[in-house]
This record gives structure tokens, C-alpha cells and sequence, in this order.
């Protein structure tokens, strides 16, 4: 803020008319090649001629709207809880199960722009309005300049493993039945994870960088 003072926001809602992203309208008009699209090549256009991209943002029928927040949680998932850098994933909940544990494999870049490998096991934290379908999801890269970086580059194809565990390994854990007194009785404790074996699924899942805005990356 101009005082110096710094004001937490998040996202409160958005309308349901048709989103079209800006990053599509830029490719579809062949300002950028899709293989060069980034958060900061859209910029580049933009600071060349901002009516012009202003008209083009426009053509986007849907709106988000923020809401103020207390800053010991933010910034705050889907989910209620603080989400972490390079371990929260964002997905449509519609889909894919709200807290999973998944393994990322896609691309993303360094500081420098050259591509590289991501892979890492994340939770399915977050959630967002223009998220939906199996084939989109979104990587929290963290708050400050050296993420927007990451976040900007980051537009690629990978695959998503969630792991669940067997009907046949959940049905030897059943849940502790209530005593007439209306207390529960201890839960036994947990088994080892070895003792688990997951099944995993895997489904294609496009990452796609965020419309530039006046806010700090999330």
C-alpha cells in the first residue's frame, strides 16, 4: 500500500459467465507463439501497447472478486489451511480429491528460463474459479518477484499420480464404534505405512500461469 502497510487478500467468488484466458487470445492473434508464452512475454506486449490488451482483456466475460484477510493465515487454500510453495497443488475439486496426496511430473523453469524437470510429491490443497476439468491444475510457486518468475514460466503437459489406499487394506482399519456411554472407545494405532500399499492413478493435467494482475503471484 502507498503508507507502507500491507494488505492480505483472497479469492471471495466470481461470476459464472464464460472465462477466456488471455494468454489463448494472444496466441489465437499470434503475438506470441505458444512455445514462448510466459507471464513475462504477456507483460512485454502489454507494456508495448496497453489499449490494445486492455481490449483483449476485456473480451473476458468472467469476473473474480477478492475479499480482505487476516494475514497469520494467508495466504489460505480452498481447504482453510495455509498453503505451502512448491507443495500445494490446485485442482477442480469436482474431480480430484480435496487434501490428496499426488506426485507432479511436469516441466517448469529457473530463474533463468530454461526448462526443467518437476517432480515432486504434493497435497491437493486449493482450488480455483478458472480450474476445472481433469486437465487443468496449478502450482503454488510462493509469494515475492523470484516467484513470479517460476509461476510465469510455468505452462506445460505432465501427469498427476494420486495415491489412495486398497478397499482391501482400508476394510482392516474400520471406524471405532461409539460405547452407550456416547464415548469412543481408543482407536487401535495407526499401522506402519509399509503395511498400506496405494494404488495410484494417473491423469494429464495442463499448467497453466496466471493472468497478470496488480497482485503478487500466488
Amino acid at each position: 500500500m502507498p503508507d507502507g502497510k500491507a494488505m492480505f487478500v483472497g479469492y471471495a467468488g466470481k461470476t459464472d459467465r464464460p472465462y477466456s484466458g488471455l494468454e489463448k487470445a494472444y496466441v489465437d492473434s499470434g503475438l506470441i507463439p505458444k512455445d514462448k508464452l510466459s507471464l513475462k512475454a504477456i507483460m512485454d506486449e502489454y507494456k508495448k501497447d496497453p489499449a490494445k490488451i486492455s481490449a483483449m482483456m476485456a473480451k473476458n466475460e468472467s469476473y473474480v472478486f477478492f475479499a480482505t484477510y487476516e494475514g497469520g493465515n494467508w495466504p489460505a487454500g480452498s481447504l482453510g489451511f495455509k498453503v505451502t510453495e512448491k507443495e500445494t497443488l490446485a485442482t477442480d475439486k469436482k474431480v480430484y480429491p480435496a487434501g490428496g496426496v499426488v506426485l507432479v511430473d511436469t516441466q517448469g523453469i529457473d530463474f533463468g528460463g530454461k526448462k526443467q524437470r518437476f517432480l515432486k510429491f504434493m497435497l491437493d490443497q486449493d482450488t480455483g474459479g478458472a480450474i476445472q476439468a481433469p486437465g487443468r491444475a496449478d502450482i503454488y510457486m510462493g509469494i515475492g518477484p523470484a516467484a513470479e518468475i517460476l509461476a510465469g514460466g510455468q505452462y506445460a503437459e505432465g501427469t498427476m499420480y494420486y495415491f489412495f489406499l486398497k478397499p482391501e487394506v482400508t476394510s482392516q482399519y474400520p471406524l471405532p464404534a461409539s460405547s452407550k456411554s456416547g464415548a469412543a472407545p481408543a482407536a487401535k494405532a495407526a499401522a506402519p505405512a509399509t503395511d498400506a500399499p496405494a494404488a495410484k492413478s494417473s491423469k494429464k493435467a495442463g499448467v497453466k500461469p496466471p493472468a497478470p494482475a496488480p497482485a503478487s503471484p500466488k
